[in-house]
């Protein structure tokens, strides 16, 4: 609130030579002021009365202002890189995010060429008494999912994620409930900001999103990180099974936080798991462009089985340019029967045209989000430009495959404009070769192209 200052200051000065004498201290407010006008007859009662409500008000809101500024607890809101609130000590923090995915699919084959929506995110994720951090995010579009389509990462349920976890130690983090664990970089990069707009063929037969715990850090930063999980075995499905599952990751980047900086990253990783399923778990895979023609499938075993992953993979940036390739292979070993295996591996090249470093947006945990160095919008700039080319091979064993297919590979190449960090748009041509004959064909192209945007 604002005091009639007009008013008290034509009286200040009338009254200035009056009171030339008073030391500085006696109108060291504006009430010190008021009441020494009243006592010399610059005001009259009503003025007096008024000026003196009005200055109580005003020291009483400037009290609760105060008090209000100094209460730890006061949250405030902004925008940076998310809608993000915190509390004024940092100790409780929120923010809300999400993202929005629209594919558009076209076949040369039979496949129903078609608008789908391939995700739709939302969820919260925070901190509490600065040590306990959450997440719960859910997929909206879960209901709508093609029954035709096989996903990997994102149609085993509508609760993508779901968990608490201690951070109290950053190099020993303890995650608990459902949950992304680490095992393939390609897997553990975003799908917000994977180079194409599906993951390759190795995504099928990886340890991905799950329910169990997992302790986790990076204790070099930028160069050496670690984590060791011991996993449900059924995605994100809320069933249990007989057995459970381990898994542990060590990655390392030979150029450190100091080549990070520089644009330069050379980064290596190896993950191993193992678990128990019982009977008829089967495990399949429809390929990078996700038509309904699987490339492969593994038989539906009789017996409870033994489960093997070995992930190796590795990642090289100089400035704008990427190198990026993963060999898993997955293992089976049916109680009372003989072992067989899918080994799935790709290679991936990028370049980011308009010169932005891909070292600006790695991560020990997997790839992050490119920022332009010139942001699309109305006033101008171009956004970041990508081209990139993917080879990926399935090799199944012999005895593993009901569709007979034992050797399968998939060539993609993409486009891809970011008009900013968090926009992005990717044309993608997918080329497979099957093994064998499907439906009397042994191949297929699609297109796909992907609007995205995440918040």
């Amino acid at each position: 609130m604002a005091i009639k200052l007009n008013k008290l200051a034509i009286a200040g000065v009338a009254c200035s030579a009056i009171f030339a004498g008073f030391s500085a201290s006696a109108f060291a407010d504006t009430s010190s002021i008021i009441d020494k006008l009243y006592e010399k007859g610059v005001l009259n009662d009503d003025d007096y009365s008024e000026l003196s409500k009005e200055a109580k008000d005003e020291r009483r809101e400037a009290a609760e202002k105060a008090a209000e500024d100094s209460d730890p607890n006061k949250i405030s809101c902004k925008y940076k890189d998310g809608y993000k609130c915190a509390s004024k000590d940092g100790q409780f923090k929120f923010q809300i995010a999400g993202r929005i995915q629209q594919d558009y699919r076209q076949f040369d084959t039979s496949q129903v060429d078609e608008f789908d929506i391939r995700r739709l995110y939302f969820g919260i994720k925070g901190t509490v008494y600065g040590d306990w951090n959450y997440e719960l995010t859910s997929n909206l579009n879960e209901s709508n999912s093609k029954s035709g389509v096989t996903t990997t990462d994102d149609d085993n349920g509508a609760l993508e994620y779901a968990f608490i976890e201690y951070a109290g130690n950053p190099n020993a983090k303890v995650r608990i409930g459902s949950q992304k664990f680490f095992y393939s970089f390609e897997e553990m990069t975003s799908s917000r900001f994977t180079d194409f707009a599906e993951r390759s063929v190795v995504n099928s037969f990886v340890i991905a999103k799950d329910r169990g715990i997992q302790i986790h850090g990076d204790p070099i930063k930028n160069q050496f990180g670690y984590s060791v999980g011991y996993y449900q075995g059924e995605g994100k499905a809320d069933e249990g099974n007989n057995g459970k599952g381990i898994v542990g990751r060590l990655a390392y980047n030979f150029t450190g936080d100091a080549g990070k900086k520089k644009g330069t990253i050379a980064h290596v990783d190896l993950a191993v798991a193992q678990a128990h399923a019982d009977a008829g778990d089967n495990k399949d895979s429809s390929g990078e462009a996700k038509s309904d023609t699987k490339i492969f499938s593994t038989v539906d075993t009789s017996y409870d089985h033994d489960e093997r992953f070995v992930n190796v993979g590795t990642m090289v940036a100089m400035g704008p340019f990427k190198f990026q390739a993963e060999n898993n292979r997955y293992t089976v070993s049916p109680d009372g029967a003989g072992s067989w295996g899918v080994t799935t591996r790709y290679i991936a090249v990028n370049w980011l045209l308009t010169g932005e470093n891909y070292a600006d947006n790695y991560s020990l945990g997997g790839m992050k989000a490119i920022t332009p160095n010139q942001t699309f919008n109305s006033a101008g700039g171009m956004g970041a430009w990508e081209i990139g080319v993917r080879s990926s091979v399935s090799d199944v064993d012999a005895n593993g495959t009901s569709a007979s297919n034992t050797h399968n590979t998939s060539t993609t190449v993409g486009l891809k404009w970011i008009p900013n960090d968090k926009t992005r748009f990717i044309l993608n041509n997918v080329r497979t070769k099957y093994g064998a004959a499907v439906s009397s064909r042994t191949s297929e192209s699609a297109w796909i192209l992907r609007a995205q945007l995440d918040f």
